[in-house]
């Protein structure tokens, strides 16, 4: 009986001593301990406690030792809390325990960490160079994993003086409300009206109620000095219309163009410009002129760049036939190079005559449709005569341009599609030093006349050829200047024409 007593008193022991609930104590989370540069309003967590009631909850310190002697403390029905704006750049320590009615766990194992001193600049880079004049401005916590929260205010500095002693007010800009930014680890806001071609000094600061953190590093970027020229290329020969061209700018409200004969600008055309471009509209044929572009906002004007210049063309270019072309069609096309901003074209064309005495003139409308502009002579041109033409540009009736280079050519002599093989000459050697061989195996005898003419249509030449001995072959020794030649052999109506090069 009596070791059944003692039984049953062990139990009631055992019993009276785990008969109230048990609480554990919380196991910190996060941050990880000795963790570095956190934000001012960290986060802490912990795990959950499971109590026997359902209002349990949680005691937080926070102190600067880690003996707590003077700490900050808060409670919290959640497993997680954001440090009350802690001092930046200081060490902290922190724990937590359970509250369960009247039942009170032991304290959690103590962890540290350290709040940012100061934050890490970003862009622009340290000595960059042409930053806009809006140039974005970033800054950020030391690592990505770090979000950026717990600051009220951030101050920047950003002055062209490196001790940041400008006397000009807005070289300091102070950003109020930045903050609380969520969920990034970086923080920016865009330059406005920086000064061109400025070296400028920065520096960021971050503030809240509580505290406010050192100064960063100081980095240094330069303002671009202003825009660059692009269209047309500098000592380029244009049409009359075209675009002029430069580099487009951010934080430039306005550019300033000018356009000069003069390369000094004495007397200049200035337009204020909204876009990246401007249409040059109509300018003067054949002349030179001067242009360049500066950058405006509401505070500074860039200097001008260096300037470009541009010739207009003179008069149109030709094309086809080439000058001196033999056997061309009796109903020739002429062509020339396209051209922008005449409204037409004048094409001269003479027959037998580089003077040009008795021309024909055709004012023709510019198509701008393609690479080239084109007339066809329906009127058959004669056999073996010899075209000189021109062509001018006009714009309406104000501008006139210079008269193109003036080219010939030669018409086949027997018309193109016929058979030539019927009837030809040959000479040799072609180029010939003035004195070559003629073979004419179809002269049958007769008197053949033989004329050798420049590309202007001037006889340097002429001789008559007396085939009666029944031989096809004659030497010529003709002396003339180099150059290329038409030889022409006239029988009765019948006219052959061939080409030869002079060359000593």
């Amino acid at each position: 009986m009596k070791k059944i007593l003692a039984t049953f008193s062990l139990i009631f022991v055992s019993v009276t001593l785990f008969a109230g609930t048990l609480v554990y104590a919380p196991l910190l989370v996060a941050p990880n301990d000795g963790a570095e540069n956190l934000m001012p309003d960290t986060e802490l967590d912990w795990t959950a406690v499971a109590g026997a009631s359902t209002s349990i909850y949680y005691e937080i310190q926070i102190d600067n030792e880690n003996t707590f002697p003077d700490p900050y403390t808060t409670t919290s029905i959640f497993t997680a809390i954001n440090a009350p704006k802690l001092n930046f750049g200081e060490v902290f320590f922190w724990r937590v325990r359970a509250v369960d009615g009247d039942e009170i766990s032991s304290w959690s194992e103590i962890r540290s960490f350290s709040t940012i001193a100061a934050f890490l600049l970003d862009r622009p880079r340290n000595d960059a160079t042409n930053a806009a004049p809006n140039e974005e401005i970033k800054w950020k916590t030391t690592a990505t994993s770090i979000h950026m929260s717990g600051i009220d205010q951030f101050e920047i500095m950003l002055d062209t003086s490196a001790g940041f002693s400008s006397p000009a007010p807005y070289h300091i800009v102070y950003l109020e409300d930045a903050a609380p930014i969520f969920n990034l680890n970086q923080a920016k806001i865009n330059g406005k009206g920086l000064l061109f071609g400025e070296k400028f000094f920065w520096k960021v600061r971050g503030i809240h109620e509580n505290d406010t953190s050192d100064w960063s590093e100081v980095f240094n970027f330069t303002v671009i000095a202003g825009t660059t020229l692009k269209d047309p290329s500098n000592a380029e020969v244009t049409d009359l219309n075209f675009d002029f061209k430069w580099n487009a700018i951010n934080g430039v409200t306005n550019y300033i163009f000018q356009l000069s004969e003069d390369e000094n600008f004495t007397t200049a055309t200035t337009l204020t410009v909204l876009d990246r471009q401007l249409s040059s509209d109509t300018l003067e044929f054949g002349t030179t002129y001067y242009w360049r572009v500066a950058c405006e906002h509401e505070l500074d004007i860039s200097a001008y760049t260096a300037p470009f210049s541009l010739t207009t063309k003179a008069a149109p270019s030709l094309n086809s036939p080439a000058n001196g072309a033999t056997n061309i069609s009796t109903t020739p096309t002429l062509k020339w190079t396209k051209m922008s901003g005449p409204t037409t074209f004048d094409l001269q064309y003479s027959l037998n005559d580089a003077t040009f005495t008795n021309a024909r003139i055709i004012t023709l409308e510019n198509a701008n449709s393609a690479a080239t502009e084109s007339y066809t002579i329906n009127n058959v041109i004669d056999s073996a005569t010899i075209v000189y033409w021109r062509v001018r540009a006009k714009v309406k009736t104000s501008q006139i341009s210079e008269w193109s280079d003036e080219w010939s050519f030669t018409i086949a002599s027997t018309g193109i599609g016929e058979d030539t093989e019927q009837e030809k000459f040959t000479l040799y050697p072609n180029p010939s030093n003035g004195a070559f061989t003629i073979s004419y195996p179809y002269a049958e005898g007769a008197l053949v006349n033989l004329q050798i003419v420049n590309l202007l249509g001037k006889v340097v030449y002429e001789n008559t050829l007396d085939f009666s001995d029944g031989v096809a072959i004659r030497n010529i020794d003709a002396n003339i200047p180099e150059g290329i030649y038409i030889i022409k052999l006239q029988k009765e109506k019948k006219v052959l024409t061939d080409k030869i090069t002079i060359c000593y």
